[in-house]
């Protein structure tokens, strides 16, 4: 007799078990065709018959909330969590509902509550960096430091890009001021070209900088000087727009006018995108300059690709050829960087002419910036440069920058 009882027990056991696996592929099929809504209907069905199933409850929340149903999501949620207050996985699906909500605030509350329950919980630190790459940067660089100590550059970090090596034992300051040299040997029978700059910049909040440079150039025998200030205004979580204005006095071969405008827009995987245009008033001419840049961050690597064209008054469609396009690497060690880049193309240079000529360009720069104390670095470029059949030049420019 008691075979036959537990003979019937184990047909009924796999039965169950057969009807549960069957549920919970038709649930997942209606998953991958993205059909939310016949899903939760069957969930909801099933829960009329199986209240107390939790498993069925917590994938219900996350239908409802592929479908934005997010106030009943969050409903369901905080049922689960009531019963449940030590489950991270509940906390972390409840804060990803909140930030697809906008409620990002809310969303960084539950975070914290998820990762003293879980703190080696990767999808928890996954969903902060995400929250606080897009509005909060300053916070983004400390979690990121952490995040790579903890998870010992983990792959699934990778996606989030350069912001890693920003961190390093550089405090985040509002304001540098750097100071610099630069000499230029020339190709005979031009004397060498030399400069002397100040530059400083301050920034008043993580969405507002403003920044200020002083030049004095020494050429063909003459001495110029020039002022240039500009503002950088973010518009979280993508955009940025940068705008300058410059001056000379003197505008022997630097021009009398400058203005230039530049927008910035961020893509996802570090994928970055600006159009600007310069426009410069000299004694006999104006100059426009259009310029398209997109770059990746990768790692520790920043690739860019720069396309420059050049018109004369306002002469665009005469003067295709005019293209200069610049291809650069740079790699980013602790707050350091270091980079290369190769120019080529055709460029414009003001000679004090209505018609200034145009050349042939090549050129190869080394450029970087080495933080050897937290506040101090020395800045630097050294580049080679060949301007069609007038003149090469060697060069290199020397700076020491502050940060306070």
């Amino acid at each position: 007799m008691n075979i036959i009882i537990l003979f019937i027990c184990l047909l009924f056991l796999s039965t169950a078990v057969e009807s549960s696996t069957a549920f919970n592929t038709e649930i997942q099929q209606l998953i991958n065709s993205k059909s939310f809504s016949a899903a939760e209907s069957k969930l909801r069905a099933h829960l009329k018959s199986y209240p107390n199933d939790s498993k069925t409850k917590f994938l219900l929340s996350r239908v409802l909330a592929w479908q934005q149903k997010y106030d009943q999501a969050i409903s369901v949620l905080d049922r689960l969590i009531s019963t449940s207050p030590l489950n991270s996985d509940y906390l972390l699906v409840k804060a990803q509902v909140l930030h697809w909500s906008d409620n990002n605030q809310q969303a960084l509350k539950i975070i914290q509550k998820a990762k003293t329950i879980s703190p080696e919980y990767a999808d928890i630190w996954k969903l902060e960096l995400r929250i606080t790459q897009r509005y909060d940067k300053e916070q983004f660089d400390k979690l990121y430091a952490l995040a790579l100590k903890k998870f010992e550059n983990a792959s699934w970090l990778e996606p989030f890009g350069y912001e890693a090596v920003r961190v390093s034992s550089v405090p985040k300051l509002n304001s540098e001021i750097e100071a610099g040299v630069s000499y230029e040997d020339l190709t005979s029978p031009y004397d060498p070209w030399s400069s002397m700059y100040l530059a400083g910049s301050h920034a008043y909040s993580n969405t507002l900088k403003l920044f200020a440079n002083y030049e004095r150039f020494s050429r063909f025998d003459l001495t110029d000087r020039e002022v240039v200030a500009g503002i950088v205004y973010e518009f979280p979580p993508n955009w940025s727009l940068n705008l300058q204005v410059g001056n000379s006095d003197t505008h022997l071969f630097r021009p009398r006018s400058m203005l230039d405008a530049e927008i910035f827009h961020s893509f996802e995987y570090k994928i970055n995108t600006s159009i600007g245009i310069r426009r410069s008033e000299y004694d006999t001419t104006t100059t426009e300059l259009l310029r398209f840049v997109v770059d990746k961050y990768w790692r520790k690597y920043r690739l860019s690709f720069n396309l420059n064209h050049t018109s004369v008054d306002a002469d665009f469609i005469s003067n295709e050829s005019n293209q200069t396009y610049v291809f650069a690497v740079d790699y980013y060690y602790d707050a350091s960087t270091i980079g290369v880049a190769l120019v080529s193309g055709k460029e414009l240079e003001y000679d004090g002419s209505a018609a200034p000529p145009i050349s042939d360009i090549e050129a190869l720069l080394l450029k970087g910036a080495h933080w050897y104390k937290p506040h101090w670095a020395v800045t630097y470029l050294i580049s080679y440069h060949k301007q069609g059949d007038i003149y090469s030049r060697n060069g290199v420019r020397v700076g020491i920058r502050h940060s306070f």
